[in-house]
């Protein structure tokens, strides 16, 4: 080493001992807080997949589905409609789907579907009332609520209520019988006595409507606005 490289060296500012202390501080923290991230991002992914693994575990799948009010829809039907199968994962149940599939079946006139934690789904079903027997023209009859919607057919001896005849054929269970309003209301109307004398209601095209009475007598009511 020469003369100048050694003026040169010995000239060289030397580091302030704090200086390179808190530089050495500094990075120590910035190293904390890596490892603190870190820490973080592997408890977040941990409870995760511990939270993943315990909702399909049988501790929070369903263990048992209750049905109520479905006298004449049948539990079995409704069981089918929503999906919903013992040994599902309780999160995986989709109540709206349920419900919306639930409320299809011709006899539902309002459903309830919820979650009774940890293992357990409660239907609670509101069904139609049939109002009156539609005979048609194909020797069929089918069930009516009092709005006109089609409730079940059937054939041979019908349900002891008001009978209606048509000569065209129904809609399927589960739709909308149009032009039923004004024998409805007849329906509505009649009295025991008055139901003793009668055979059936029959509405026509136009809107009026007739009572076919025992020994082939006529009534003619006219509109429903007459009623």
């Amino acid at each position: 080493m020469t003369t100048a490289t050694k003026e040169r060296a010995a000239s060289a500012p030397r580091m302030d001992p704090r200086i390179r202390a808190r530089r050495v501080a500094v990075r120590r923290d910035e190293g904390r807080r890596r490892l603190r991230r870190l820490l973080v991002m592997i408890a977040v992914a941990a409870t995760a997949g511990l939270l993943y693994l315990v909702t399909r575990s049988p501790l929070l799948d369903v263990d048992h589905v209750h049905v109520h009010g479905a006298h004449n829809t049948g539990v079995d039907a409704v069981l089918a409609a929503s999906g919903i199968e013992v040994g599902d994962p309780m999160t995986d149940v989709s109540l709206d789907r349920a419900h919306d599939a639930i409320l299809r079946l011709p006899w539902v006139e309002s459903v309830r579907v919820e979650r009774d934690w940890p293992g357990t789904v409660e239907i609670h079903v509101t069904e139609r009332v049939a109002a009156a027997v539609l005979h048609t023209g194909d020797g069929t009859w089918v069930l009516l609520d009092g709005t006109g919607h089609v409730l079940t057919a059937g054939t041979g001896a019908a349900p002891d209520l008001p009978a209606i005849t048509i000569d065209s054929t129904a809609v399927q269970p589960g739709g909308q019988q149009h032009g039923m309003s004004g024998a409805l209301a007849v329906a509505r109307m009649l009295t025991p006595d008055l139901r003793a004398w009668l055979s059936s209601i029959r509405p026509a095209p136009d809107g009026t409507v007739d009572l076919l009475l025992h020994q082939d007598i006529r009534v003619e009511l006219g509109s429903q606005a007459h009623l």
